[in-house]
């Protein structure tokens, strides 16, 4: 296990960097954990690096890890016109389970990029870049004959987490906290949720390789602070693979909606009630959907699909977004001893979604089909 102690050791046994670096002063090592124990390296001269690495090599953290680095292995090997989606590879050691990456110094996660920007100024292009590599994705992977691949048998072919949150196992509920505990009776007390909820995974389909896990954190904006690019910075990285798998690319286009009304619920501030939370949003909803639409018709276009198809897609899109806005708010819930407010004005959003998919489209998401 590498540590901020010794892992310069390995970084010049890689020739990553050189002993000028201590000389000079020219390193910094920090620890970024997140589920794994990684570790951040800056130099000024000698390059910017994310070691990725696991504490146990038996825990599911460690499955994920070493599924990112066969992928990286894939693309690298069989699509290297890909290579401008996904982070620059430095190292990949899939028996130990570590994984080297280029750390960007000048890179914001989408979050931060638009707070930076402000709803004032909405980065249209880099929203609409999105759109285009996550379709670039999915038209590369398309293809039936990917699903006979030998070399891709390491991704799985299972529903996500979040088909299973309404039927915990019962270990799950062992380890939550009550806030988790309260937020799946709240979702089982309610007869047509539960039954949309079931209805739902039967419209799962395997038609493509998806990222599994796109969100605010895991899409970085290389930002040069370049001000011509009004509309936005076009040079984009999606990061973190580990929940790469067989799977429904409408579940991809979901994670960027979601997004969307995650963002505006976190930018609401802490008011008593849940109506002056979003009369007071940073970022209101109404503010965003020029963006949506714009991800929306991007990913379209660059996937060429008819119109008779962009709505069928849309129906599955919206439903998967209701679900994915109920797993966020559970994921806020098990936290802590109770729902906090934010996660319960997610649950009533996601509720929303479900019940009534077409009024959603339309009057949360401004899609019309």
């Amino acid at each position: 296990m590498f540590t901020v102690d010794n892992v310069q050791e390995f970084l010049q046994r890689q020739k990553f960097i050189t002993n000028q670096s201590f000389i000079s002063g020219d390193y910094v090592a920090t620890s970024a954990n997140r589920r794994n124990r990684n570790v951040q390296i800056t130099t000024l001269n000698e390059g910017n690096y994310l070691v990725k690495q696991v504490l146990d090599k038996n825990s599911q953290n460690a499955t994920t890890l070493k599924n990112e680095i066969l992928f990286y292995n894939y693309l690298k090997s069989f699509r290297p016109d890909l290579i401008s989606m996904y982070p620059e590879i430095k190292y990949c050691d899939k028996t130990n389970i570590i994984l080297v990456l280029t750390f960007y110094s000048n890179a914001l996660p989408l979050w931060k990029y638009y707070k930076k920007r402000s709803i004032n100024d909405l980065p249209f292009n880099t929203i609409k870049e999105i759109g285009k590599i996550i379709s670039m994705l999915h038209i590369a992977f398309s293809d039936t004959m990917i699903f006979c691949d030998s070399n891709l048998t390491f991704l799985s072919k299972e529903l996500p987490f979040a088909f299973n949150i309404n039927k915990p196992e019962p270990k799950l509920l062992s380890y939550i906290r009550p806030g988790g505990v309260q937020f799946i009776q709240s979702i089982q007390s309610c007869d047509d949720i539960m039954t949309i909820w079931d209805a739902i995974e039967k419209k799962w389909e395997l038609n493509s390789i998806i990222h599994g896990d796109i969100k605010l954190d895991n899409i970085l904006v290389i930002d040069n602070d370049d001000n011509t690019q009004n509309e936005g910075s076009t040079n984009i990285k999606i990061i973190d693979w580990e929940m790469v798998q067989y799977g429904d690319f409408a579940w991809d286009i979901a994670g960027v909606l979601q997004d969307f009304i995650f963002w505006w619920a976190i930018s609401m501030p802490n008011e008593q009630s849940a109506e002056d939370m979003v009369k007071k949003a940073g970022f209101p909803i109404s503010r965003l959907k020029p963006g949506i639409v714009s991800f929306w018709e991007a990913y379209c276009n660059q996937s060429k699909l008819s119109k008779q198809y962009k709505s069928t897609l849309l129906s599955k899109v919206i439903l998967y977004s209701g679900l994915r806005t109920l797993q966020t708010a559970y994921e806020i819930s098990s936290k802590f001893e109770n729902i906090p407010p934010i996660a319960q004005i997610l649950t009533g959003i996601g509720k929303s979604i479900l019940r009534n998919p077409d009024e959603a489209a339309i009057h949360l998401f401004g899609i019309q089909e």
